[in-house]
């Protein structure tokens, strides 16, 4: 977990793409579930968000900060490639 206050969770992310398709990153392609089960929409303003809108070839990688508004104790992160396709989860280090 990368920043927490009584308004706003960040967290540093990571995206590889493994795949032969170029991929769309986004922050506002991501979900952060929370331990109770419930799920938050990315922010992109009031927090500190930093991960770029990027294209992404085979064997590429963005990293960045995502944020959701409140203060959660989160334990999963979503995905969702090109923002309306497969999504992905990674567990919360």
């Amino acid at each position: 977990m990368f920043h927490d206050s009584d308004d706003y969770t960040s967290l540093k992310v990571t995206v590889t793409n493994n795949t032969d398709d170029k991929i769309s990153v986004n922050p506002l392609y991501f979900e952060v579930k929370d331990a109770d089960g419930v799920k938050y929409n990315t922010e992109v303003f009031g927090g500190e968000t930093d991960l770029r809108a990027v294209e992404l070839f085979k064997g590429e990688k963005a990293n960045g900060t995502i944020t959701v508004k409140g203060k959660i104790d989160a334990v999963k992160v979503y995905y969702r490639k090109d923002g309306c396709g497969t999504s992905y989860s990674a567990p919360v280090k």
